[in-house]
């Protein structure tokens, strides 16, 4: 029960901060590491209820969360966050 306590806001913080730095590098400019998480959320509700909303793209949703995660592994982005740390 514990694990589940601390997993989903783990499993669930990784996802929105990928999902973040996707919308990052998809619109072209700079995002403030302060909005990372809320853009990452919203873009991960709007993939979530179209992944959901028909059978037929149930099946992608492992492909999906695949592409969220995949800024986590890139080494050539780092985020610099507003007080000038870097993290790769």
């Amino acid at each position: 029960m514990i694990a589940a306590w601390v997993a989903l806001p783990v499993v669930l913080l990784l996802l929105t901060v990928g999902c973040g730095l996707l919308v990052d590098r998809l619109s072209g400019h700079r995002m403030p590491g302060t909005l990372l998480l809320p853009a990452g959320l919203a873009l991960l509700i709007v993939v979530a209820q179209f992944v959901t909303a028909i059978s037929s793209t149930a099946k992608t949703k492992r492909l999906i969360t695949e592409v969220c995660v995949r800024p986590w592994e890139s080494q050539s982005h780092a985020l610099e966050i507003d007080n000038g740390l870097k993290i790769r």
